[in-house]
């Protein structure tokens, strides 16, 4: 249990094997008891409960940014754990760059390998997003390594493993990559440096958001790295 709460993060399967243990101990101790008695209020609103799930778990609308109170009494002979989750999605245009033990580089290129500014490119244009992950070596190896790369709606993805294209723009080889309609996760494990292109194509004309790219250990949260994403636009050609 002092390890779950910790801030390491586990696999899937350590994690299950890990609650499995702790399921069984909560059938057999009196600690836990057979039923949850409490009531919760937030804002002074709320409710009482009674249930003999293990968990029951509440969701708070967050309306206002003004403070807020969250309350819980409990009710019943049973020990009770009270935690809140918060979770969110920073507004377009407020992402932050960030890194944590872990360094990544975006260029974005043409073919040609001559620097392309993504914040206007004209349609029809094939270049490549070249990202480069570099890993400090203060702790040793990275393992179990994911890069998101999501890209806006006017730039369409050329998946190279369908299409008759040079592999030549490709530096390190991954471990799996995952190409999807309009995002790219590339999963890796990491020594030094790796540096991994997807090719692209300014398809539509418009003003797009291209979101943050960022890298991450899996199962160990004190490991990433992020780019703050930016507005991009696709124009006439000679524009």
């Amino acid at each position: 249990s002092k390890q779950l709460s910790s801030e390491h993060w586990y696999s899937t399967q350590s994690t299950a094997f890990a609650l499995t243990a702790l399921a069984k101990f909560a059938g057999a101790s009196k600690l836990t008891g057979n039923e949850m008695d409490f009531n919760y209020k937030i804002n002074g609103a709320g409710e009482q409960v009674k249930s003999k799930l293990p968990v029951s778990q509440h969701e708070i609308d967050f309306t206002s940014t003004a403070p807020g109170d969250v309350s819980v009494n409990n009710n019943g002979e049973s020990v009770l754990y009270a935690r809140l989750l918060l979770e969110g999605t920073p507004l377009t245009g407020d992402e932050t760059a960030a890194e944590k033990k872990l360094k990544i580089k975006v260029t974005y290129k043409t073919l040609s390998g001559a620097i392309l500014d993504p914040s206007k490119i004209e349609q029809g244009t094939d270049f490549i997003a070249e990202v480069e992950v570099t890993n400090p070596r203060l702790y040793g190896y990275y393992s179990n390594m994911a890069l998101a790369q999501v890209f806006p709606s006017g730039w369409e993805i050329i998946n190279t493993r369908l299409a008759d294209y040079s592999t030549a723009h490709e530096k390190s080889i991954p471990e799996y990559r995952d190409i999807r309609d309009d995002r790219v996760y590339t999963h890796f494990g990491i020594g030094d440096k790796n540096t991994y292109v997807v090719m692209l194509n300014a398809a539509y004309q418009g003003r797009f958001y291209l979101p943050a790219v960022s890298c991450e250990a899996m199962y160990d949260n004190s490991i990433f790295a992020r780019v703050p994403g930016q507005w991009v636009e696709v124009v006439k050609p000679g524009e």
